[in-house]
């Protein structure tokens, strides 16, 4: 294995795990944030789609599994979700949350699982190589994962803003409660 291919490698399980040791701690549910911050992941895994898209149509089992490992995907999000604890802040009464052991180890499993399959099947597929034209049953379900990611991520962004809406309107009653109901 060269430096080429460490390097990125090195630099991705970094980030990867500076991400997942903030998600671990407390931190205020920001709807503003989660929304862009699930609009990129979804135009990056958008774009990883689409350059894998070769490898898909060519093989009816990436065009079969892609279908399959997105609703894995949703409900992998579902399950994310669930493991978060979501509390208001007793000063402010905003809305937090912390990620737990289950959610840390869903993330770095679905991201080493992708990562340790492309590599298994020989590394990214690059524009000109047979690898585009005649996948491999790993270089397909690699591809598929992508599918598996995306469905994680946008359902996981949608149920958190889902979560704050529903304090925001749990708050906003509580305001609009007459006194004697409080």
């Amino acid at each position: 294995m060269t430096a080429a291919r460490v390097v990125p490698i090195v630099i991705i399980g970094a980030l990867v795990m500076f991400r997942v040791l903030r998600r671990a701690r407390p931190q205020q549910v920001r709807p503003r944030r989660i929304a862009i911050g699930t609009a990129i992941i979804g135009v990056v895994l958008l774009l990883a789609i689409a350059s894998s898209a070769p490898i898909l149509v060519s093989s009816p089992l990436g065009l079969a599994l892609a279908p399959v490992a997105l609703a894995a995907g949703c409900g992998i999000g579902w399950l994310l979700v669930k493991a978060v604890r979501f509390y208001p802040h007793p000063e402010t009464g905003e809305l937090w949350m912390r990620g737990d052991a289950v959610f840390i180890a869903v993330i770095l499993a679905t991201v080493l699982l992708r990562i340790g399959v492309q590599y298994a099947a020989g590394g990214p597929a690059t524009a000109g190589t047979t690898s585009l034209t005649h996948p491999t049953p790993l270089r397909v379900i690699s591809s598929d994962l992508i599918f598996l990611s995306a469905g994680m991520w946008l359902t996981r962004g949608a149920l958190l803003l889902v979560h704050h809406r529903r304090h925001q309107a749990g708050q906003q009653s509580k305001v609009d409660a007459p006194e004697s109901q409080r």
